[in-house]
């Protein structure tokens, strides 16, 4: 009988003594939490412990990534939507991480948001803005995305563009944007025109603006956009160094 054996006999024998052992009984009686003697601390009874602070003081506000303004005229849920945080606003925050990319980068576009994410394959979240830069080497085929959400950089990419046949436009340096119209602007007047009686009766719709400039124009022009219609034309066109109503500058 190997030790292994014996160790096993003998816990058996001390678990059938400790099973035939009777319990003892035990009375217990409860015991008035605010007699005298016992434990009181830190309050006397529960009902005059303090509620924890619940004040909204606490909290920091929700951040509102989007604005919204009632269309003109419109019915009582008709409301258009655009990024809280301005496209020159953000273009700053923009310019700082394209000049990290190269010293010599200029805009070349400020494009619809919505198209460049699904594009990009970028998560459709709170609303925000793309921009596009480019060296000055005309030669060069290599552009820089840059995106920015709420004054943050939220991501950024090269796209080498690909031309099998010469393109029917070409895109010119958008500068001195402190002389154009910035985009709450834009929309302040797409209310005020005509073009936003389209959207009378079809609740509340998020906008797309884009500022192009193509070469041999005078001025950069702003492209309002349903982003429900995702290969629409606009819905108008601005100059964007005065505020003048303009054709679309693609022809569409």
């Amino acid at each position: 009988m190997n030790k292994f054996f014996n160790y096993s006999i003998a816990i058996l024998f001390l678990l059938n003594a400790v099973a035939c052992t009777a319990t003892p009984q035990i009375e217990t009686q409860p015991q008035d939490a605010t007699a005298s003697g016992a434990e009181t601390y830190p309050y006397p009874s529960m009902s005059e412990a303090p509620l924890p602070e619940t004040s909204s003081d606490n909290y920091p506000p929700p951040v509102n990534f989007s604005i919204k303004k009632a269309v003109p005229g419109g019915n009582e849920g008709d409301f258009v939507e655009y990024p809280t945080q301005s496209a020159f606003s953000a273009y700053n925050v923009a310019l700082l991480e394209a000049k990290n990319w190269d010293s010599t980068a200029e805009l070349l576009s400020i494009p619809r948001y919505s198209l460049i994410a699904n594009n990009l394959g970028s998560p459709q979240g709170e609303p925000g803005w793309f921009f596009v830069f480019k060296k000055p080497n005309k030669e060069s085929l290599v552009e820089f995305y840059i995106e920015v959400i709420n004054n943050e950089v939220s991501g950024h990419t090269e796209v080498q563009q690909i031309n099998f046949e010469k393109p029917t436009y070409t895109l010119a340096p958008i500068q001195n944007l402190d002389s154009l119209i910035d985009s709450e602007k834009v929309v302040d007047l797409f209310l005020a025109s005509d073009a936003s009686k389209s959207l009378i009766g079809k609740g509340t719709i998020i906008l797309d603006l884009e500022l192009e400039k193509l070469e041999g124009m005078d001025y950069a022009v702003w492209m309002i956009y349903d982003t429900a219609n995702v290969e629409g034309k606009p819905l108008l066109n601005i100059n964007a160094s005065n505020g003048e109503i303009v054709k679309d500058p693609f022809d569409r």
